[in-house]
This record gives structure tokens, sequence and C-alpha cells, in this order.
């Protein structure tokens, strides 16, 4: 009797596990058994839920239901007025920022090629007045008098700024006195 007592517990331990492991691959959903058991007819009724959702149609919805519906509708609509129109003013708000942009950029790009015209004469003048000094600073220092004489005193003073110091007092010296007092005195600023 002990020696058939254990093959019939192996038995019905080795059952549960396979009924256990179906069971499971069911809850899974590895297994499908609604087609095996759609056919017997007291499971069928009374275990198995129809799965067809039913079909919506306008004339099953009742008058209430249509009149929420519209309402909805008419509500998502405004929202989206509202959106659009809110976009269109961001639109112009970018429009006018990016004219005022372009507008700032004409405006920076016309002084910039203003200070590069400037810094042009500038240098031109500079040029001009170094050429000056060095003509006037091989001359003798009487004859640099007399031309510098007739001079504007500002004039005068940018090209005596450009010569040496030792030729600068020299010329100076053969000027008019009182025409050397005014660039001295010019100079000295």
């Amino acid at each position: 009797m002990k020696g058939c007592l254990v093959p019939i517990i192996l038995l019905i331990v080795l059952l549960g596990l396979i009924v256990g492991g179906g069971i499971y691959l069911v809850k899974l959903g590895v297994i499908n058994l609604e087609p095996v058991l759609s056919k017997i007819p007291v499971i069928k009724n009374k275990y198995l839920s129809p799965k067809k959702s039913p079909e919506v149609s306008f004339e099953l919805l009742k008058g209430e239901e249509l009149r929420k519906l519209q309402e909805s509708i008419e509500m998502k609509m405004e929202e989206l007025e509202k959106k659009e129109e809110g976009l269109v003013g961001k639109e112009k708000e970018l429009s006018n920022f990016e004219k005022e942009l372009k507008g700032k950029d004409e405006e920076l790009r016309q002084k910039d090629i203003a200070l590069l015209e400037r810094m042009s004469a500038f240098n031109d003048k500079e040029t001009n007045l170094t050429k000056m000094a060095t003509l006037y600073q091989s001359m003798s220092p009487a004859k640099s008098a007399a031309i510098l004489q007739n001079l504007d005193d500002q004039i005068v003073i940018d090209i005596l700024r450009r010569m040496e110091e030792g030729i600068v007092s020299a010329v100076l010296m053969q000027m008019d006195p009182q025409k050397a007092a005014a660039v001295s005195r010019k100079m000295s600023r």
C-alpha cells in the first residue's frame, strides 16, 4: 500500500501543477480557451461575456446627448479661434520686431560706414600733416617760419607737434613774436 501511495501523490501533484500552469497561462493571455469554451452552451451563456462593442449611431443618441455634443464642439471651436487670434498677434509682434531689428542693423551699418570714412579722413589728414612736417623740417628755420606764419594757428600747431623739438624752437624764434606767442600758448593747452 505504501508503494502505491507515492505514485498517486506524485500524480496528484503533477496534475495540480498542470492545471495551475494552464490557469496561469490563460490569465497571462498566452493560451486562449474562449474558442473552445464557446462551443459548450452552459459555459458560453454563463461565463463568457460578449466582447463586441455596441455600435454608436446618431439615431441612438438622444436630443440631450446631441445638444451636449454640439456645445462641446462649439467650446472647442471657440478655444481654437482664441488660440488662432493669439498666434496671429504673436506673428505680428514677431514681424514688427524683425522690422525693428532690420532698421537697427541698417542704422549700425550706416554708422560703421561713417566711422570708417572719418577714420580714413583722419588717417589722410595725419599723413598729410606728417608729410608737411617733414617738408618744413628739411627747410631752413627762417623759410619754414615765413610760410607757417601765414597759416591758421591750429594747422601750425599740428605741424610743429610732428617736428623735432630743436627745429621747432628755431622756427618759433624766426616767427613774428605775437604769432609765436599765440601758437606757444595754444600748444601748451
